[in-house]
């Protein structure tokens, strides 16, 4: 897969970890980040969309827009912007989600962008399934686009204590650039489980309302695992 060299003014100043191909998984939102980026199983809210597209199937509507400084240096900045529209037998969502240079940054301008229609809804029983059709699309000297499909099922039960999920790419997405070459983007699937052991509806308890473990595990090789408590009848 072809490099970039778009971080490079970042690896050679800091040992910190390389951001350096097309669309690499760098995380979204503060929520999954928060949790280790264990998301695939816990898909209770609009970051479903990026994490497993299953869990937007019961999901009121929600607007959710997020930004973030890479290293704190103002050179390389995310921004994600997602909404919810629920019907009565489909959810449908839409999210825009952009890396790209500052004007800080002379010697480039990049920005990669990933544009995302979600459709999900439950065929019955405890199972949540749910697809995106992602649209690529890369500009700078060169410019390039692709399109992708992502499907994604979420299992429950135990009264929503117990969750199981599963992201998978349908095929390896193919970048196609203007010069005439194109890049594949890796196929990857990803497992994941979380456990609440405390039902936030039903907790009695007015300090400790939600508990959540969560574990998730990708093909590529990489296992991460985090927590989540909600304190104060869910303000904190």
């Amino acid at each position: 897969m072809k490099k970039f060299l778009l971080f490079l003014l970042l690896t050679s100043n800091f040992q910190l970890p390389t951001l350096y191909s097309a669309f690499d998984n760098v995380g979204v939102n503060a929520r999954p980040q928060g949790m280790g980026d264990t998301f695939t199983g816990v898909c209770d809210d609009i970051n479903s969309i990026t994490y497993n597209p299953a869990g937007i199937s019961h999901l009121e509507r929600q607007l959710l827009y997020s930004y973030r400084d890479f290293y704190g240096l103002g050179l390389i900045t995310q921004n994600f912007f997602a909404f919810s529209i629920p019907s009565k037998f489909l959810t449908t969502a839409f999210s825009v989600h952009r890396i790209g240079t500052t004007q800080d940054v002379g010697f480039i301008d990049y920005s990669e962008d990933t544009y995302t229609i979600t459709l999900a809804g439950s065929p019955g029983g405890n199972l949540l399934t749910g697809v995106n059709f992602n649209f690529y699309r890369v500009f700078s000297e060169s410019d390039a686009s692709g399109y992708g499909t992502d499907i994604g099922v979420l299992y429950h039960f135990l009264q929503k204590k117990f969750k199981l999920g599963l992201l998978m790419n349908l095929s390896a997405p193919r970048i196609l650039w203007d010069t005439g070459t194109s890049d594949k983007l890796d196929r990857i699937c990803r497992f994941g489980m979380s456990f609440s052991p405390l039902n936030t509806d039903t907790s009695e308890s007015d300090i400790l309302t939600g508990f959540t473990i969560a574990s998730d595990y990708d093909t590529i090789g990489k296992t991460n695992c985090g927590v989540e408590v909600w304190t104060f009848k869910n303000v904190l």
